[in-house]
């Protein structure tokens, strides 16, 4: 469930890391006003979708059923979303600015004002990360976003984790089906025949 986090997460770290992106946005700075603390914005929303990632990854299975924890996990995939379409636009337009450059073309006022909606956008996803936050701590108990060590463990047991007690002989069946492969693999008059042995685990 926190895929799309992750991916937003990843996009967000390509952009702050590329050491083009940052020349170029420290040089559209000086006419886009907004754009100069972009980057630290961008470091912050990163650093909020990491630990909502975090929190998402830790929540005990038997909560993932809950409506309002899916809800808020529905929320912050949202907010994913569209930070993934604002980091897409960003480095689209970065790049655009580049190859303009590169090919020494006249950056026209329109393109400086795409860089100005862009830092808008990040102004709008961290007023939705603020909400999202808010959310969490005003309808979410800790408990339902926390493991319990309890659970887990009996969720263990369940799901027969922990194979060493169990023995072979333990097992319905097993001990008759192994004797009648062990003959089988024993005898020449399998020299031509293709044995498949599924399911037989501890031989």
């Amino acid at each position: 469930m926190a895929e799309a986090v992750l991916l937003a997460v990843t996009k967000i770290g390509y952009i702050l890391g590329d050491e083009v992106i940052k020349a170029i946005i420290s040089e559209l700075s000086v006419k886009v006003t907004n754009l100069k603390e972009l980057p630290v914005k961008v470091e912050q929303i990163r650093k909020q979708l990491t630990m909502m990632s975090n929190v998402i990854m830790q929540i005990d299975t038997v909560y993932l059923i809950d409506k309002g924890v899916k809800n808020w996990i529905g929320e912050v995939r949202n907010v994913a979303y569209h930070v993934e379409d604002v980091m897409d636009k960003y480095s689209y337009h970065v790049l655009k600015h580049k190859e303009q450059s590169r090919l020494k073309k006249i950056f026209k006022g329109k393109d400086y004002a795409v860089f100005s909606q862009i830092a808008d956008e990040v102004v709008v996803v961290e007023e939705e990360i603020e909400q999202v936050i808010k959310l969490k701590e005003r309808w979410l108990q800790p408990f339902q976003l926390v493991p319990d060590p309890l659970t887990e463990m009996e969720r263990r047991w369940s799901q027969d984790s922990f194979p060493e007690f169990v023995k072979d002989q333990d097992l319905v069946g097993i001990e008759e089906n192994r004797i009648l492969l062990t003959r089988w693999l024993d005898t020449e008059e399998t020299e031509n025949n293709v044995i498949t042995v599924s399911g037989m685990g501890g031989l």
